[in-house]
């Protein structure tokens, strides 16, 4: 399942909330001390859906849905789907990841291929090119060598905007679609399906099974690196932390900044000013402190926020 919605937690949540709180009512206690705005379609999203998000360093928000992508500058959403971005007809318009290179580079997974924009101008590796090997690109993230890894059927891609540099195979037979892929600080490239994590290490090669949900038991939703530089990852069957090459976890639901919040988290991204946003289901949420003096409205601007480019 992909993620439909996205959630903003502000770091100085009360730790004291957690998860003896039933799942429907995680937000709704939240509204009498901290201020809640909703965005879905009504609100200028593309679609309700959301399958990935990122913030570039120019300070927009960029989230990927299945009908195109949407960028958030703090006051407005700009819309690129097949209508306003021709290139999609090519590409597709479902959107399955998003990152930002070391040049600055935009990256976009979509269904047949793999959007790159420089200079605001787009370009695209076709599923059907011989970059892409006729395979869909599913995840991607940013390379400390420079460039991007990329996710593909049992496959991962080292790509700069001057095309495939390094093809990696997972010894794994049993691994599918790469859907998360993380290099952590140490230049090992962490890996997930939707019912396993690998880790993988460039240097020597080695690749080793992390986690094997060979039960299907829930997919594997989400993974990133947390303040501390640890790798997280979780899913419906909970939620693991990496600590010297031994994982923890946690509690059995996943924490944020500190707070724990649903088993529902599909994407994760933290802000200036220790904030996170985060794909939760069927909504767009940011949540941070309530101001006492202001009433809190879905289509309102954060005053917070706002894109440098």
């Amino acid at each position: 399942m992909l993620s439909r919605g996205v959630a903003c937690l502000a770091n100085d949540l009360d730790p004291s909330f957690h998860s003896t709180l039933p799942r429907e009512n995680l937000f709704g206690d939240l509204t009498s001390r901290y201020r809640v705005l909703q965005w879905k379609v009504e609100q200028g999203l593309p679609q309700n859906h959301i399958t990935c998000l990122q913030q570039t360093s120019d300070g927009y928000l960029w989230f990927g849905t299945v009908f195109g992508l949407a960028r958030y500058d703090g006051v407005r959403f700009t819309i690129f789907e097949k209508a306003t971005l021709p290139l999609m007809e090519k590409t597709d318009d479902h959107i399955l990841g998003i990152t930002e290179d070391s040049d600055r580079t935009l990256w976009v997974c979509a269904k047949r291929g793999l959007l790159h924009q420089v200079n605001h101008q787009w370009h695209a590796y076709l599923k059907a090119d011989p970059a892409l090997d006729n395979t869909e690109p599913t995840g991607v993230t940013p390379a400390r060598r420079g460039g991007v890894w990329v996710g593909v059927q049992g496959k991962i891609y080292h790509f700069t905007s001057q095309g495939r540099q390094k093809t990696y195979e997972s010894p794994f037979p049993e691994v599918r679609s790469v859907r998360m892929l993380l290099e952590d600080l140490e230049g090992r490239v962490w890996y997930a399906d939707r019912y396993r994590v690998m880790r993988w290490n460039p240097a020597t090669d080695e690749s080793v099974m992390i986690l094997n949900n060979s039960g299907r038991q829930g997919w594997v939703r989400y993974m990133h690196l947390d303040p501390d530089g640890m790798v997280n990852f979780g899913g419906h069957f909970g939620a693991w932390r990496n600590v010297n090459d031994q994982l923890e976890m946690i509690a059995g639901l996943n924490v944020v900044n500190g707070v724990r919040v649903t088993n529902e988290i599909n994407a994760i991204v933290h802000l200036e000013g220790n904030k996170a946003w985060l794909a939760e289901e069927g909504r767009l949420l940011q949540v941070r402190k309530q101001n006492s003096s202001t009433t809190p409205q879905e289509s309102e601007a954060d005053p917070e926020f706002r894109a440098r480019g």
